[in-house]
């Protein structure tokens, strides 16, 4: 376990670096680079950086976690979400390889149809080839389920993994019940108010992100890392200006030492 002063000094090392770093500008041509180099390297298993140790915060204490934990945070919480409203159809945005979709469908076997969408190509190929040869190790470390379970669960639903754009959703105005993303609009700094704008037109019911959202940051150091990088950061507000209904907003736990996370859950008001 690495010390409290440890944890401390690298996120000072990591602001003052970034006092001195070239701010990036991210576009189109970056994000899709990225993200199609990381979703073809992923080849049937959690991307490699899942597995390295990192240093954490726990409800603000130093901690030492892989990042296959946060993962599992996020899979919980949208799993709790997902029980409290009872859905029956949802769409994961940015959904990249299918994993989170692979886990949510394991643990909820009563919703029979799930959906994402990524901007890669790499993405929904490499979903399809998860769907096909599960990493059950991996989920099984997700969701609590045995290897067996999963296998049995999984073959009763149908996850559809396609190409496309969260700012234009090729999806009819009210499709989902219950859409969701993780991570996904850190790619966005500037688009992001239509991808929201977006997200409430085909949702139904409720929706939930796990953003980098401001009020999640808790720290000067994390809020210039994000300028540095080019991320996305704007306040939950962002909601409720693309129509949402803002039910709660909760910082999430267990923290990346240079970025922070929020989940924003909201409802949709009909007639709106």
């Amino acid at each position: 376990m690495k010390s409290r002063y440890h944890v401390y000094g690298s996120i000072t090392r990591d602001a003052l670096r970034g006092l001195f770093k070239h701010i990036k500008r991210r576009d189109d041509g970056v994000s899709h680079k990225e993200y199609e180099s990381v979703w073809k390297s992923s080849d049937h298993r959690l991307q490699k950086f899942l597995y390295k140790p990192r240093p954490a915060l726990y409800h603000g204490t130093p901690a030492v976690i892989r990042g296959l934990d946060l993962q599992k945070q996020a899979i919980y919480e949208m799993s709790d979400a997902i029980s409290s409203f009872r859905p029956a159809s949802v769409l994961e945005l940015g959904a990249g390889n299918g994993a989170n979709l692979l886990a949510l469908a394991a643990l909820h076997p009563e919703i029979t149809t799930w959906t994402g969408i990524d901007i890669t190509e790499s993405g929904p190929d490499a979903a399809n080839k998860l769907q096909k040869d599960p990493p059950m190790e991996e989920l099984a470390y997700l969701t609590g389920l045995d290897p067996a379970e999963i296998s049995q669960r999984l073959a009763r639903v149908v996850i559809e993994c396609l190409v496309g754009d969260m700012r234009a959703l090729p999806f009819a105005d009210g499709s989902f019940d219950f859409v969701f993303s993780h991570v996904a609009f850190e790619q966005l700094p500037r688009d992001h108010l239509t991808a929201f704008r977006e997200a409430r037109r085909v949702c139904r019911k409720h929706a939930c992100f796990i953003e980098e959202f401001r009020e999640a940051q808790g720290s000067l150091f994390r809020r210039l890392h994000l300028r540095n990088v080019d991320y996305f950061r704007a306040s939950y507000d962002v909601c409720v200006s693309a129509g949402f209904t803002l039910l709660r907003f909760t910082p999430m736990p267990l923290q990346n030492l240079k970025l922070g996370t929020g989940m924003a859950v909201c409802g949709v008001t009909r007639g709106v």
